[in-house]
């Protein structure tokens, strides 16, 4: 049963440390699981056909080495993913297990930072893809060869942000200063093309980042138990048919797109440990939208998908 979860503010406006401490030997469980429910269609179908697929796993983090100034060698250990596929219209719902069994041994700072990563996993990975092919196996079909050969990289980001899968196992990155209740601080989770509006590049399309802003809410309680809450948010909104078009014209090729829509806005809940910034749980969703429209037929897009997701990690 899930906990209720009830934001507090906290009793003081003074700036709080945020800092992860790690404890010798230290082994928690987590169960991860995501709900994907995808909508999509293709041109000439007028309907969407839904897609209701669900991922679930369970990993351990060991901290198995204490370093200087509180950074620390965990290990995270995840048997294969579960991946359960809803029905579809030519075959029936089906669960399948994905990937490979990982070993991973991180060494995190104080902020949570990956500052390097070695992987001990006892089989190779798999060359089909793993678990990003099988995700992506079922998301709608290219409307051109073309299409897919350019946007592919866009779509599997937007799949991958909205399914959350790997998104926040290790945690959040905390703030390298105290911060009080309303700070903010960012991490980079992607980039998509923006065309800029001011300024001395105005009218060029860039690559730019996509910001994960974290807010520090204070103080929550958690099945009676006080912990600290951060939250995540990102949004993405882009039509990325200029930039497609520039590349496409140094090539001295005609870009068949009007409009390339990539839309995306995700919120993720961390309740901490109020002692060691640990993860106790995580709430996240999201919602997102793909349209792609062709000069050919303007008055529509000819391929659209509509994304929405729920996700959760618990500590056992």
């Amino acid at each position: 049963m899930m906990m209720a979860v009830m934001a507090l503010a906290l009793t003081s406006a003074e700036p709080v440390t945020l800092e992860r401490v790690f404890r010798q030997g230290e082994t928690s469980t987590y169960d991860f699981t995501t709900r994907i429910m995808l909508d999509a269609r293709e041109y000439p179908q007028e309907t969407f056909f839904p897609v209701n697929d669900q991922v679930y796993y369970t990993f351990t983090l060991t901290t198995e080495r204490l370093k200087p100034d509180g950074v620390a060698d965990v290990r995270f250990k995840r048997n294969k993913v579960t991946i359960r596929y809803g029905e579809r219209f030519d075959e029936p719902p089906k669960e399948e297990k994905v990937g490979r069994d990982e070993s991973l041994l991180f060494t995190l700072s104080r902020t949570n930072q990956v500052l390097s990563l070695r992987d001990e996993s006892p089989k190779p990975p798999p060359s089909g893809g793993g678990l990003r092919s099988a995700m992506l196996r079922n998301a709608s079909p290219a409307a051109a060869e073309m299409a897919f050969d350019i946007i592919d990289d866009w779509i599997t980001q937007m799949h991958q942000l909205a399914g959350f899968v790997n998104f926040f196992d290790l945690g959040p990155i905390l703030p390298a200063h105290p911060v009080e209740p309303g700070g903010t601080w960012k991490e980079t989770v992607g980039y998509a093309p923006v065309t800029v509006a001011e300024g001395a590049d105005k009218g060029r399309t860039l690559n730019a980042r996509i910001d994960y802003v974290y807010t520090f809410m204070g103080e929550a309680n958690h099945g009676g138990r006080a912990v600290y809450h951060i939250q995540g948010t990102y949004k993405q909104d882009t039509d990325a048919a200029k930039y497609i078009e520039d590349l496409l014209n140094e090539a001295r090729m005609a870009s068949p797109f009007k409009e390339i829509r990539l839309q995306m806005e995700g919120k993720v809940d961390y309740y901490l440990d109020k002692s060691t910034c640990a993860v106790i749980r995580i709430n996240a969703e999201a919602n997102g939208y793909f349209g792609l429209t062709v000069n050919e037929l303007p008055d529509a897009p000819v391929m659209e998908e509509k994304i929405k997701s729920r996700a959760s990690l618990t500590r056992k």
